[in-house]
């Protein structure tokens, strides 16, 4: 059985034609980790009036601006603290923080309509990442 091909004018084995095509694979990829960047993004804690998601506490958020207009516990230990109009951004906040410890798990930002977009990136900075969502404020009046 002959275990040779044509590649180019003289017969190759399938031996060093599959070495030769493993070693192109391998320059493919590892010259695509280099195009496309091999590090992935830095994504650092969010920093909200000076306080670390995961590390900040409700009681440095109260020391920073008071006492929030609600909270609310609900049965996973999980804290909520309703804010308005605090920081440069107007709107409303919202504070998720655990219980026992009063770590803020969450900080999430709803600007006032008419708030544009340039304020926002001024304020939080050139890297950021966009996500929409749509909210439905009717849910705890009843609705579904």
């Amino acid at each position: 059985m002959d275990r040779s091909f044509l590649l180019s004018e003289r017969p190759v084995s399938v031996d060093v034609a599959m070495a030769r095509f493993l070693l192109r694979l391998l320059l493919f990829f590892l010259a695509g980790c280099q195009l496309f960047g091999a590090d992935p993004p830095v994504f650092h804690r969010a920093n909200f009036l000076g306080l670390i998601v995961g590390k900040a506490t409700t009681k440095d958020l109260e020391q920073r601006v008071g006492k929030p207009r609600e909270t609310s516990l609900d049965q996973a230990g999980t804290l909520w603290l309703y804010y308005t109009n605090i920081g440069p951004i107007k709107g409303k906040v919202e504070v998720i923080a655990v219980a026992k410890t009063g770590v803020i798990k969450s900080i999430v930002l709803y600007p006032e309509d008419g708030i544009l977009f340039g304020q926002l990136t001024a304020y939080f900075g050139p890297n950021y990442r966009i996500v929409l969502y749509s909210f439905d404020t009717c849910l705890d009046d009843g609705g579904s």
